[in-house]
Formats: C-alpha cells, structure tokens, sequence
C-alpha cells in the first residue's frame, strides 16, 4: 500500500509539472522566436568576441596621451590597448580595440589622409550613401519627458524584463537592465505603406543587441523581417527559412550614442547608424500593423534609448485625407506665441503644396489650434492668424491657387491630448487638415 502511494504521489507530481509547462507555452513560443533569430548570428559573434576581448585582457592598458605607460610596455614587448580617462577602451570604426601600433599607424598617414579631405574627399565617407527623409507626420514620439525617473513609461506596454527611465547626459533614456526584457508601441494606427523610425542607442558591449517586430492583431510574432539594432550587426533580418535579409557589422555602435534610423517605402526598407546607410533591401516583407515588439535578448550590461519617433511619409497624407476627410500636421512650427512659421516646417510645407499639384480636385480647410494656455480670446486669434500663415505659404512660396484653401482658427476648443503635460500641450499645437 505504501509502495502504491509513492507510486500515486509520483504521477500526481508529474501531472503537476506538466500543467505548469502548458500554462507557459505562450511565453515559451515567443522565447522560441527570439532564440531563432539569435541563433542567426551568435556563433559568429561570440567567436569574434572571444578572441577580441581575450586579446584585451592580455594587454597592457594605458591612457590616450600616457606615453609613460606606452613607452614601458613596449620595452617589455607588451601590447598596449589604449583608454579613456575613466578605463573605457578606445575602439575604431569597426568596434577593434585601439592599440598604440594602430595610433602610431593613423599619425604616419595622418598628413595624406588630411589633405584627401581637404579637396572634399574624405577617406571613407559614409555619408554618400545617407538618403533618408524622416516622415513628416508624427505616429508616435517619446522623449520620456513625461514620466518620472525610476518608472517604466506610460506610453510603452511592459512585457518582461527590467526596463527604468534614468537622468543620463544630460537628457532622459530608457535604461534596459537585463537581457530578454521586452516592450511593446501600441501605435494609434497602422502603419502606412511609407513610414520611418528613428532613436537614439548606447550600449556597453559590441555583442548587445535588440530586435523590433511587428505583431499581428493577437500580439503574435508575425514572421516575416525584422529590423535588427546592435553593437554587432545592424539591418533587416528574416523569420523566414531562406528569406531576404541585410545586415552589415556595425561594432563602432557600442559606447557611444548613435542614432538609429529605419525607412520603409513599401517593400524598400533601409536601416542608418548616424550619417552611414547599413541595409538596403528592395523587397523586404514588412508587415503593417499597429503594434511593433521592442526585444533585448542579449545584453552585457545596460542598453539606452531615447528620442523615439514614428512617423507616416508624405504620401500618405492623401490616403489619411481619403479614409478620414482630415489629418493633423504637428511638424509645421511656430515662434513661441506668434504666427511666424518656423524654417523647420519648409519640408512640411512643400509636401503639402506638392500633395495638391499632384490633386488638383483636392481643396482644403486649414484649422489652427493651440493648448489653452493664454486667455481664450488670444489663442483663438493666435490659432486664426497661424492658419492664415500656412496658407500665404503655400500660396506665395508654392503657387497654390488661393482660391483652393481656407482658414478657421478653433483656439483651443478642440484639445486632443490633456493640457495637463508639456506633451499634452504640444499635440494640441497644431494644424489641421480637412477635405472640402
């Protein structure tokens, strides 16, 4: 009877067991998910890194301009990996520590290389490939602002993981503390055939990196690209057994702040790092949806990022004036508490002008609108007056026909966002654009 018992316990437990197993399958397919894409580039990188990092630790480290500490290692026939005045190690463009030999290298050809860029022909100019065109129409912004420091953002749908926004450099991140943490931007819309997004990056360790994925209305992984952000590798990688992807090294992203740029024209995506273009694909399969995964699943120590931004492109406005007869416009700025159109919004402007010559049927309604700031009075005159401004620039700077626009200033009567934030009150500054 004892022996039946254990036997009966035994089973119960397994049973146990497996019933938590299957509580967690959903969370193990998306684990599943991230180690598939992993599985693409880690052999490689760690193999890399081994070797690179063991090199390090065999080296003798001197600060830049110690040439003291140069001068001894040398003599003892040591190599010298060069550092900054807090310890961090100096890399080269393509992530390698700097050793003195490569200084003493760089010095020797310094004075050919300075006078190729004098005749504006830059050894290695990474900007000759850098064509992109940030979407006028803000889908989403983050800048952190809003939120206190220590909290995990109001705006981002936590997932897993150890995410904070920190005071860093002067300006606000969100800090990701641990590898697998993940997030979710529920965007107001979906994303249209032309989008861009674009960030700011910092991480530690060359081999961090972090994948955005578009999901499906279910919030599964849609396997298709995705856009691959890293200190390793930055570009468009694939779901998909034998699919397309583009991806190009891109270690010099690690201990610096770069800025992450991400352009989608229908199947043409293109990814940047600060001026250079890393991943030019014609016929990548980006699915549109409203909801895009943010994925850590490998980090040494800390990841920022900061200064989050989706936009929809110019085209687009047509179609968002088709589905919906109306669309705000928040990248067309004013002086502060005037209607003197700022140089910012040109870009904006010709857009705009360029969407009703292609539309000559097309008239519009231009609204201005303001937060509540002021008296009620002021701001509608301010709202009226800025309307009036859009429009004498499209027509005097653009050539549009007068006669196909109008101007009504609603001050501060139709709020989108709660005044209460200096984010609130920025949406609600704006203009607007309606079908006649």
């Amino acid at each position: 009877m004892i022996t039946a018992c254990r036997t009966s316990s035994a089973l119960l437990f397994a049973t146990v067991l497996l019933l938590a197993g299957c509580a967690t399958v959903e969370e193990s397919v998306e684990e599943e998910v991230d180690e598939r894409i992993q599985e693409n580039v880690d052999e490689g990188v760690e193999k890399t890194a081994d070797k690179i990092e063991g090199g390090i630790e065999n080296a003798v480290k001197c600060v830049v301009g110690d040439e003291e500490c140069i001068r001894k290692a040398k003599k003892n026939g040591e190599t010298v990996v060069l550092t900054d005045e807090e310890g961090n190690i100096k890399r080269d463009e393509n992530g390698d520590p700097v050793t003195a030999s490569d200084r003493s290298s760089q010095q020797t050809t310094g004075e050919q290389n300075t006078g190729q860029q004098e005749t504006g022909q830059a050894v290695g100019d990474a900007s000759t490939n850098y064509d992109f065109e940030p979407g006028e129409r803000t889908i989403f912004a983050e800048d952190f602002s809003d939120d206190n420091v220590g909290d995990f953002p109001r705006s981002l749908q936590f997932r897993k993981g150890s995410m904070e926004i920190v005071e860093w450099k002067g300006r606000r991140f969100l800090r990701v503390n641990s590898a697998e943490s993940r997030f979710r931007v529920n965007l107001p819309e979906t994303l249209p055939k032309r989008f861009t997004m674009s960030f700011d990056f910092y991480t530690t360790k060359w081999t961090d990196n972090m994948h955005i994925t578009p999901l499906d209305s279910s919030g599964n992984v849609i396997r298709k690209n995705y856009f691959h952000i890293g200190g390793g590798e930055l570009g468009v990688g694939t779901l998909t057994r034998g699919g397309v992807e583009s991806l190009e090294q891109s270690r010099k992203g690690s201990n610096q702040i770069v800025t992450v740029r991400i352009m989608v024209d229908g199947s043409y995506a293109k990814v940047y790092m600060d001026k250079k273009r890393f991943a030019n694909i014609p016929n990548a399969k980006i699915e549109r949806t409203n909801t895009l995964r943010f994925s850590i699943p490998r980090l040494h120590k800390h990841m920022y990022i900061g200064d989050l931004r989706i936009a929809g492109g110019g085209r687009d406005l047509y179609s968002a004036l088709q589905n919906s007869g109306r669309v705000a416009v928040q990248d067309i700025h004013f002086d502060t508490g005037k209607a003197t159109l700022k140089s910012s919004s040109t870009k904006t402007l010709k857009k705009i002008a360029s969407l009703m010559k292609e539309h000559p049927d097309l008239d519009l309604l231009i609204e201005g609108h303001t937060d509540n700031t002021g008296g009620f009075e002021a701001n509608k005159k301010l709202s009226r007056k800025r309307a009036q401004a859009v429009k004498s620039a499209l027509v005097e700077n653009h050539g549009i026909d007068a006669s196909r626009l109008k101007t009504v200033g609603l001050g501060s009567t139709q709020p989108t966002a709660p005044n209460d934030t200096e984010k609130g009150r920025a949406k609600n500054r704006r203009v607007e654009l309606v079908k006649q």
